[in-house]
């Protein structure tokens, strides 16, 4: 329902609809960037602390193992990211979204398969995972970016800045 409600152009989509939403989007990344142990929040890997951890206890595919998880919690993020604020399935281009909703219902009338509810949701599918591979190439792009806080750096933007506006926008 959240993802249908955002169907026609992009100006639909939550991130855009209010400040309100926009700065929940914003805050819920940021969250969820430091969840993912990302920088500019990645405190427990910081370069003092690389003797000791997985970084020094495993090897090979064990490591590998660490970080696949880590960035399949960061593509988990992105994509619950993108269902709630960046319109689901929808394209975001009004009449392309209006020609695939319709392509739906006429498969879901058809009550078998239908080639082109197929492709509908096809498409759709393919819209939800570049939207979901867009934010993690941005956590990306801000690991690169940003410099490490610092640990005082880091509970001041959560506590000072982040809670409160946390707390005003639920």
């Amino acid at each position: 329902d959240i993802a249908r409600m955002q169907s026609g152009w992009f100006v639909n989509w939550l991130v855009f609809q209010n400040p309100f939403t926009f700065l929940a989007f914003f805050i819920y990344f940021a969250v969820a960037t430091a969840e993912c142990k990302r920088a500019p929040f990645d405190l427990a890997e910081a370069e003092s602390e690389l003797v000791g951890g997985f970084h020094t206890e495993y090897s090979g595919m064990r490591w590998s193992f660490f970080f696949m998880a880590e960035y399949a919690s960061m593509y988990l993020v992105s994509m619950v990211a993108a269902i709630l604020f960046l319109g689901g399935w929808n394209t975001g281009i009004g009449p392309v979204d209006s020609l695939l909703n319709g392509w739906r219902a006429e498969g879901a009338a058809a009550e078998g398969f239908s080639a082109l509810a197929w492709l509908a949701n096809a498409v759709g599918c393919g819209v939800t995972l570049f939207k979901g591979f867009l934010l993690v190439f941005v956590q990306i792009w801000v690991r690169w970016t940003l410099p490490r806080l610092r640990i005082d750096q880091v509970m001041l933007t959560c506590l000072k800045y982040l809670m409160p506006i946390s707390c005003f926008l639920f």
